[in-house]
């Protein structure tokens, strides 16, 4: 198994136990959240830069999710990337809306020192969207 895929695992690991500063432990400083993504004004997958965004996302999803079930069901690596598929069954608070994604993808892109420098949600965004309204 490639550091990246172990790394990516340990990341599921950490998130499972809610150890957020382990996982804050593998991104680079500088890192690129919701990569390239424009803002929906999704509460949950606000683009940003840095732990420090991170961390409010971490805080946004402890905040919003009442998570039921998250799986990360399948590992995919090429070069840089790893590509997980997660499904995630959860009732967002603020709403109480349910949300069922069972094709969430996220891509976490490594840098040469093996931290993680760009992450995105790849999902239905309309269906997020409809739901944190």
């Amino acid at each position: 198994m490639s550091n990246q895929l172990a790394t990516a695992r340990h990341i599921y690991a950490d998130f499972a136990k809610g150890n957020i500063p382990g996982i804050l432990a593998t991104l680079a400083d500088d890192i690129l959240w919701e990569e390239g993504a424009t803002d929906h004004g999704i509460p949950w997958l606000r683009p940003g830069r840095g732990k420090g965004h991170v961390g409010e996302f971490f805080t946004v999803v402890g905040r919003e999710f009442d998570i039921a079930s998250f799986e990360a069901k399948q590992f995919f690596e090429a070069g840089n990337t790893v590509i997980v598929w997660c499904h995630m069954r959860a009732t967002i608070r603020s709403t109480g809306k349910p949300l069922d994604d069972a094709f969430e993808l996220h891509l976490w892109r490594f840098g040469a020192d093996g931290k993680v420098v760009g992450f995105r949600h790849a999902v239905d965004t309309h269906e997020q969207w409809l739901v944190s309204r």
